[in-house]
C-alpha cells in the first residue's frame, strides 16, 4: 500500500491519505465491470439502456489519477488544466 497525499492545512488536523493500491484497485476495477455487466443484463435486449451500459462496459477505462501538487488551487493545477483541455476538445 502506498500513501500518496495527506493534507495539512494550518489550524485543522491532518486529513486522511488518499491510498493507492494497485492490488486493492485491480480487484475494485473486476468488480466495477461485473456491475456494469450486472447492471446491463437487467435491461431489455435492445433498448437504449442496455446498449449504454453494455458500452461503457467494453469501451471505457478505469483509471486512478493522482496530482501530487495537492496545495494548488484547481486553477493552478498542472493536471487538472490538462483534464479540463482534454474534456473542453
Amino acid at each position: 500500500m502506498t500513501a500518496v497525499t495527506w493534507g495539512v492545512f494550518p489550524g485543522r488536523e491532518i486529513v486522511q491519505p488518499t491510498v493507492v493500491d494497485p492490488a486493492s484497485f485491480g480487484a475494485w476495477a473486476v468488480e466495477a465491470f461485473a456491475l456494469w455487466k450486472q447492471w446491463e443484463s437487467i435491461y431489455e435486449k435492445g433498448s437504449v439502456s442496455r446498449q449504454l451500459i453494455g458500452n461503457v462496459r467494453k469501451t471505457y477505462w478505469l483509471v486512478n489519477i493522482v496530482d501530487n501538487d495537492f496545495a494548488a488551487e484547481a486553477a493552478e493545477s498542472t493536471l487538472f488544466n490538462m483534464l479540463l483541455n482534454i474534456v473542453e476538445e
